[in-house]
């Protein structure tokens, strides 16, 4: 496929832009790899939109974004703008593939040696993503295409080592950056915007979410971990009577994960019964079919075809009852008893998909047996089997989560839990908040003592880390730029 080149945006063609967006837009279109840069409520993702409409015809475009429900959030946002892809995570862009034995031994099928088949890479939430994944994503483009990352850089740093999205821009890889907030976003954009920049922010006096510029940001205050406690279940009962569904509008966001009445521990002990009142206990399980769960370690995993047809035919394997050709093809899609009716109809091995789930993806249990849970994950067609042996090491309950394992996504309200302890004080400075409260679409709810808020955000932890990757990039464009060097050269 021919080298592509972004094509150039004319200020009388800029639609819907508004002329800032548009000016951004052609700074960060300068060369083969560029930056998005923009607070909460600038347009992005609106941008982002806007241009992948001006691409020609025949280019060949991914969108991916460091976790699913990004991908697909971004993929809906792309779709209400009359732009047809399918976004993914990066992980599945790449295409995790074993290398070897053990659980570590883990590449992708799309390298340096093997290249991604697109010319235009779209990459949302990019300032989550670490060096690791950084030099393995661009290590996979191959030359001639062009990179757009776009990300939020007042969001915490990556979990991973480094912060290349900082660095780059840093560096002075072209680079546009939206800094005005629209109107439409009412007060969280406007509360979050005077966080960033360490000012005093206030709440909406009374929700109203029918204004042109909503009232969306409601601070409820009170101090005492059970009173804190006691609201966050009053909330969701009010939010259940609006007509919100608690388990995918309604997502809780706190600073620790064990410690603390406020941990995410604790609350999913008290949030999960009441968010899945009916949920079903089978076999003294530790989950109950219908509970929000959360991915917390990278892998493969089996991919299943989970209905309710397969209960008839495993009742009717058992009873000697024929099974017909048309279960007989059903069931090759759609293993889920350890390959029992597999080994009798002797099934090829394909009949087993693999599907990798990465770290921090959110999903719910569609199913429970004496040997696998099975969860359904956003982005994933079919649920995910996990051994209920090892399901300690790799699912945790996810009606309350911590705000790294919610940067990337977002809810259409976010309760976000403020905890005064000396264990939250260590986690949470001004990127923590934004970070957090940015993660509200349509409502956002902040419990607790709002001095304790004001306090934690005048700690700023500004990407604090000792990288050489600025200095590395600066001298490889000053010696190579002129060269025909990979993109993954510059990390």
């Amino acid at each position: 496929m021919n080298p592509i080149q972004w094509p150039g945006f004319s200020k009388a063609d800029r639609g819907y832009l508004t002329q800032h967006q548009h000016e951004q837009i052609i700074k960060a279109t300068q060369g083969q790899l560029g930056i998005l840069s923009g607070f909460a409520g600038s347009g992005k993702t609106t941008a982002l939109a806007w241009m992948l409409n001006k691409l020609p015809e025949d280019a060949s475009i991914a969108v991916a974004a460091p976790t699913g429900k990004a991908g697909v959030r971004a993929e809906q946002v792309m779709q209400e703008k009359g732009i047809e892809c399918q976004a993914t995570t990066i992980h599945r862009l790449l295409r995790p593939t074993k290398i070897g034995h053990g659980d570590g031994n883990w590449g992708f099928h799309f390298s340096a040696a093997r290249k991604l088949p697109f010319n235009v890479i779209i990459i949302d939430e990019a300032g989550m993503i670490g060096s690791g994944l950084m030099s393995s994503l661009l290590a996979a483009v191959k030359q001639g295409s062009i990179v757009l990352l776009v990300g939020d850089p007042a969001q915490l740093s990556p979990i991973q080592h480094g912060c290349p999205f900082l660095d780059m821009m840093e560096a002075g890889i072209p680079h546009g950056q939206l800094t005005e907030i629209h109107r439409n976003s009412g007060r969280i954009a406007q509360a979050c915007g005077r966080i960033r920049n360490g000012e005093q922010w206030e709440s909406s006096p009374k929700v109203d979410l029918e204004l042109e510029s909503p009232e969306n940001f409601l601070h409820i205050e009170c101090t005492g971990f059970s009173k804190i406690q006691r609201n966050i279940v009053g909330i969701l009962s009010k939010l259940k009577d609006k007509g919100y569904d608690l388990r995918n509008d309604v997502q809780v966001i706190c600073p620790l994960r064990k410690k603390g009445m406020l941990s995410v521990n604790d609350l999913n002990k008290i949030l999960s019964p009441r968010i899945n009142p009916n949920g079903r206990v089978v076999d003294k399980a530790a989950f109950r079919v219908g509970d929000k769960v959360i991915c917390i370690k990278n892998g493969s995993r089996i991919e299943e075809e989970l209905t309710a047809k397969l209960e008839r035919l495993e009742a009717n394997r058992l009873t000697g009852i024929h099974l017909t050709e048309s279960d007989l093809e059903f069931i090759k899609f759609s293993q889920r008893h350890d390959l029992d009716l597999a080994d009798e109809i002797h099934l090829p091995d394909d009949a087993k998909p693999e599907a990798y789930v990465a770290n921090g993806e959110i999903g719910f249990i569609e199913d429970i047996t004496r040997r696998h849970i099975f969860v359904k994950f956003t982005g994933n067609k079919n649920a995910i089997r996990f051994n209920r042996s090892d399901w300690k090491n790799h699912l945790q309950l996810a009606s309350a989560i911590s705000c790294h394992k919610a940067q990337g996504s977002q809810a259409k309200v976010i309760i976000s839990v403020i905890d005064g302890s000396y264990g939250a004080d260590m986690v949470c400075n001004r990127a923590y908040h934004y970070t957090a409260l940015t993660r509200a679409e349509v409502l956002l709810i902040t419990i607790g003592p709002k001095a304790v808020i004001n306090k934690q955000c005048r700690v700023v932890d500004v990407q604090n880390r000792k990288t050489m990757l600025t200095k590395g990039i600066i001298e490889w464009r000053r010696k190579k730029l002129q060269g025909s060097e990979s993109l993954n050269d510059l990390l």
